[in-house]
């Protein structure tokens, strides 16, 4: 048996058994997603199956390395992007607000959303409008469990603290 290429062995902590003609695969996840083939060898030669692909849904997590921290003066618009990786990739967004003093929902019409990547359109515009920006996704097999956290802070600060750092 072979997983994207390469031959498989039992592994029984890892959830990967053989036995006779069938594969068990335990516990799948996103990294055991691919082609699958299976390969018999007797004195006659060798034949390989066609392959299976093993597509394993989940729901969105956020996807590393995305910018967190924003530093955007007042009156200025900000365009914060979250992105996500999911299967299905067939995605709804949902943004919500948090500041020291309450919690809201960004309205539709400043959200955007191409795949499996949404933006946010944000001005602050008192003091009150910098806080948090929290990016929910759900697909079809379910909600993200934790949220993208996006920090929109006042730019002069922004400066401040890396210069102090």
């Amino acid at each position: 048996n072979y997983f994207q290429g390469k031959l498989l062995n039992i592994n029984v902590g890892a959830g990967i058994i053989i036995s006779n003609q069938s594969l068990v695969l335990q516990g799948v996840s996103r990294a055991t997603a691919g082609n699958y083939t299976c390969v018999g060898y007797n004195t006659e030669g060798d034949g390989e199956s066609s392959a299976f692909y093993l597509n394993v849904l989940y729901t969105p997590t956020c996807k590393p390395n995305q910018t967190r921290i924003y530093g955007v003066a007042k009156q200025e618009r900000a365009q914060i992007t979250c992105q996500v990786d999911a299967n299905p990739p067939d995605i709804q967004f949902r943004w919500t607000f948090n500041n020291s003093a309450d919690s809201v929902d960004v309205a539709q019409s400043h959200i955007a959303r191409s795949g499996t990547s949404s933006v946010v359109s944000y001005t602050p515009m008192t003091e009150l409008d910098y806080g948090t920006l929290l990016c929910y996704a759900s697909n079809k097999i379910g909600a993200q469990r934790v949220p993208c956290v996006f920090h929109i802070i006042a730019a002069g600060k922004f400066i401040k603290h890396f210069i102090t750092q």
